[in-house]
């Protein structure tokens, strides 16, 4: 089912079954109540999708260009590192020294932050050489090592059949290509369970029921059938009321024309509400055609709205998890409105913050009086940061981190482009 549009006419209000609820059947107050939950959660699907492009307009006029400030700021620290390492190694390093211990756990962390760098932002020749100089070789070994782990575990997981003959340089590439396979394997599995389903049908509307099918299932069948049968009526309707080929006055023939267009975008969703809404609007349908409706019909009216429900209701969810996934966030409940603003004022605000912070530790690193108490800080933060990232995995996935990390390598990273990596030091925002 096509997705139903989010913006009902004005008209949408007048479709209900009239009079006061103690002379309506239970299935006429059944569907008034379901009228008006249906046109509720269209509108609110309609705000959803308004504040989705506020939230994007906001992340990208207000995060963005601080996220780009502090990727460069990042790799202005790495290389201000690297030049402290450089200095130090020449023997032209301004007093204090740094000693062998400060030394190595400054080597240690240019390393890892220049790995991480390369993971996200991609090739970088200026960056790479930090690493192939510190470390020769190092990287291409640890990227051939983590591919060679990556298609073992895919292997062990899927067969050896699932990965054969994907050629991927790194284990990135190799989850990407590998999700692209299972994608068209996938897509190709629904269809075929697609042209099954369909062949079904026809054939349940050419025989009845076997002897042995129990009434329930072939009660809700023909719920099903009468349900959609009840949409083509009332299109059918609406299709001969606006055949344009019958209208001689240009103008009447443009006004329905468009609302023929109304008529089969609503069909093709399997809207109901619309179509009954465009009836009531030409005067097809009044309250007294609702009113002497016989209840068959209504019931299948509200299968029909039953239905739309439960797609307004994905849709709406869809919009507020395509939320969390642009802000890279993944809140316990699905938040309100409100909540992703406060998010993006969080995240300006402390992105300001760690940039700055970013600013001046860089600016440290060249005041030999300053310089040995930044490295201190950054490695301390550093390490401080890694350890923190490593507990709250194991205590999320009840094992060793080993194992975590076994578990994971296929799910996708969230793709929080924006901040990107946090920088060596940089201290995660709460």
């Amino acid at each position: 089912m096509k997705p139903i549009p989010p913006l009902p006419p004005a008209a949408a209000s007048l479709v209900v079954v009239p009079g006061a609820a103690k002379t309506l059947s239970r299935t006429q107050k059944r569907f008034n109540e379901l009228s008006a939950t249906v046109r509720e959660r269209r509108e609110a699907l309609a705000g959803w999708i308004e504040h989705e492009s506020h939230v994007r307009n906001r992340s990208i006029a207000e995060i963005d260009p601080l996220a780009k400030a502090m990727q460069q700021a990042i790799r202005w620290q790495m290389l201000a590192m690297h030049r402290v390492l450089l200095a130090e190694q020449s023997g032209e390093l301004a007093p204090p020294p740094l000693g062998k211990a400060r030394r190595k756990r400054l080597l240690s962390m240019l390393l890892e932050a220049v790995n991480e760098w390369l993971d996200v932002h991609g090739p970088d020749a200026e960056v790479a050489a930090l690493c192939e100089h510190w470390a020769p070789g190092e990287r291409a070994r640890e990227l051939a090592d983590e591919l060679d782990a990556t298609r073992e575990m895919l292997s062990a997981m899927y067969g050896p059949a699932a990965v054969r003959g994907i050629e991927a340089e790194t284990a990135v590439e190799l989850e990407a290509r590998f999700a692209e396979r299972m994608d068209e394997r996938e897509d190709q599995r629904r269809v075929k369970l697609e042209a099954k389903r369909q062949k079904r049908a026809r054939a349940s509307t050419k025989a009845r029921p076997a002897a042995g099918q129990p009434a329930q299932e072939g009660a809700k069948a023909q719920a099903e059938r009468e349900a959609t049968q009840s949409v083509k009526d009332v299109y059918r309707r609406l299709a001969g009321a606006l055949h344009p080929d019958r209208e001689s006055d240009p103008v009447e023939r443009e006004r329905k024309l468009d609302l023929m267009k109304r008529v089969n975008q609503a069909y093709e969703a399997r809207d109901l509400l619309s179509l009954l809404t465009i009836q009531v609007e030409i005067e097809q349908v009044d309250a007294d055609h609702l009113a002497a409706a016989d209840e068959q019909r209504l019931r299948a009216y509200c299968d029909v709205l039953l239905e739309q429900l439960f797609v307004l209701e994905r849709e709406i969810d869809g919009v507020r998890m395509a939320l969390d996934w642009h802000l890279g966030t993944m809140p316990q409940r699905l938040p309100a409105r409100t909540w992703f603003d406060t998010r993006i004022d969080r995240d300006r605000d402390g992105l300001r913050r760690d940039l700055d912070r970013c600013y001046d530790d860089t600016a440290a690193l060249a005041e030999p009086v300053r310089r040995n108490s930044a490295i201190d800080s950054l490695v301390r933060e550093w390490q401080a940061q890694t350890e923190g990232e490593d507990d709250a995995l194991v205590d999320a996935f009840g094992g060793s981190f080993d194992d975590f990390v076994a578990s994971v390598m296929m799910a996708s990273p969230m793709p929080n482009a924006r901040a990107g990596k946090r920088g060596p030091g940089q201290r995660r925002r709460k």
